[in-house]
C-alpha cells in the first residue's frame, strides 16, 4: 500500500481582475490567494514591456500606455502547489490642453476670449471654467463683454474625456484701467494774432499713448 497526501486547493485571484487608468496615474494590483497551506512562499508578476516583480502586490507610478496589457502572478504555497491569474490594465491615452491665447491684455470695457485647444485622450470632452469674480463656463470658448478690472486675473480650464482623463491649462488676463483724456484748458479766449497752447492729460490706459489732433 502507498499513502497519497492531496493537498488542499491553492487559488488566487487579482484586484482589481480589469482595471482602466490614465497616463500619469498610479496602477496598484494585488494577489489574494486562498486556500492551498495558508502559507505562501512565493509571487512571481510578469507584464508588459518586460514588466515583473516578486510581491503580493505591484505598484507602477506615472503609467504610461506601454503599460497596458494583461498582468499574470502565479502563487506557490508552502507544499508547492500553485496557481496563477491574471488582470487586464488598459492605460488611456493622455489629454493635452493649453488656452490660446495663454497672456492677454485687453482695454477697459473690451472683450475677453478665450479658447481651450484639446487634443489627445477620448472625446467627447467636457469643461470646466473658472477665473476671478467667481467666473465658471462649461464650453469650450469663453467670452467675456465689456470687460472691467474685476475680471483680470488667472483662468483655468479643466477638460476631462469620456474615460474620466482630465488636463489643466491656465491663462492670465490683464483688463486695463479706463483711459481717460482732457484738454487743458477745456476753455480759451484768446485774441486775434495771440497764440494758442493746448494740452493733453491722459491717465489710465496702456502706455506709450498715441495723439491725433
Amino acid at each position: 500500500t502507498s499513502n497519497i497526501e492531496v493537498y488542499p486547493e491553492l487559488e488566487v485571484s487579482i484586484s482589481p481582475d480589469e482595471l482602466r487608468a490614465c497616463v500619469g496615474q498610479r496602477i496598484t494590483l494585488m494577489a489574494e490567494p486562498i486556500g492551498g497551506s495558508g502559507v505562501y512562499n512565493s509571487y512571481s508578476w510578469q507584464g508588459p514591456n518586460g514588466f515583473f516583480a516578486n510581491s503580493s502586490s505591484v505598484v507602477i507610478e506615472d503609467a504610461t500606455q506601454l503599460n497596458t496589457g494583461n498582468y499574470k502572478v502565479t502563487v506557490i504555497d508552502s507544499n508547492g502547489c500553485q496557481a496563477s491569474a491574471i488582470s487586464n490594465v488598459i492605460v488611456n491615452p493622455a489629454i493635452d490642453v493649453f488656452i490660446m491665447p495663454d497672456q492677454l491684455r485687453v482695454c477697459y470695457q473690451g472683450t475677453i476670449n478665450l479658447n481651450a485647444i484639446v487634443s489627445g485622450g477620448n472625446a467627447l470632452y467636457s469643461y470646466l471654467w473658472s477665473g476671478p469674480n467667481g467666473f465658471t463656463s462649461d464650453l469650450h470658448s469663453i467670452v467675456i463683454n465689456n470687460a472691467t478690472l474685476l475680471n483680470s486675473g488667472i483662468y483655468t480650464v479643466v477638460v476631462s474625456d469620456v474615460n474620466g482623463c482630465a488636463s489643466m491649462a491656465s491663462a492670465n488676463v490683464l483688463v486695463d484701467l479706463p483711459l481717460s483724456v482732457n484738454i487743458v484748458p477745456n476753455e480759451l479766449f484768446s485774441c486775434y494774432g495771440e497764440s494758442i497752447v493746448l494740452n493733453s492729460t491722459v491717465t489710465g490706459g496702456s502706455e506709450i499713448y498715441s495723439y491725433n489732433w
